[in-house]
C-alpha cells in the first residue's frame, strides 16, 4: 500500500514539469481536460486491475494525470479570490491536496467496512 501512495505522489511531483509548460503554451482549459481524462482512464484501470503490478502502473498514470489541476489550482485561486481572502483559500486548497491522497484510503476503507462491501476487495 505504501508503494502505491508513494508512486502516486512521486508522479504528482514530476508531472508538473510537463503540464505547466503545456498550460502556458496552450491554455489551462485544454490541459486540464486532457489531464483529467487521463486520470479518469487510469482510475478505470485501477478499478479493473487483477494484479499489484497493474494497479501500480495505473496509479502512476493517475498521479501524472491529476497533478495538472493540483498545480494549476493556485493560478485559479489567484483569479477567483480578492487579495484579502486569497491566503485562506490557498491554505484550504493546499491542505486538501496535501492530505487527500493519504486520508482517502482510510476513509474509503471505513466506508467499505461500514457498508460491508466485499466485491471491491
Amino acid at each position: 500500500m505504501t508503494y502505491l501512495v508513494g508512486a502516486y505522489t512521486l508522479m504528482m511531483g514530476f508531472g508538473v514539469l510537463l503540464w505547466n509548460p503545456l498550460a502556458d503554451r496552450f491554455g489551462r482549459r485544454p490541459v486540464l481536460l486532457l489531464s483529467l481524462s487521463e486520470c479518469v482512464i487510469a482510475t478505470c484501470g485501477v478499478a479493473v486491475s487483477k494484479s499489484y503490478g497493474t494497479i501500480m502502473v495505473a496509479r502512476i498514470f493517475q498521479g501524472f494525470g491529476i497533478c495538472a489541476p493540483l498545480s494549476l489550482g493556485a493560478a485559479y485561486m489567484k483569479e477567483m479570490y480578492p487579495p484579502k481572502n486569497r491566503g485562506t483559500a490557498l491554505g484550504i486548497w493546499t491542505l486538501s491536496i496535501t492530505c487527500g491522497p493519504f486520508i482517502a484510503p482510510f476513509v474509503c476503507g471505513q466506508v467499505l467496512f461500514r457498508f460491508r462491501i466485499t466485491d471491491v476487495c
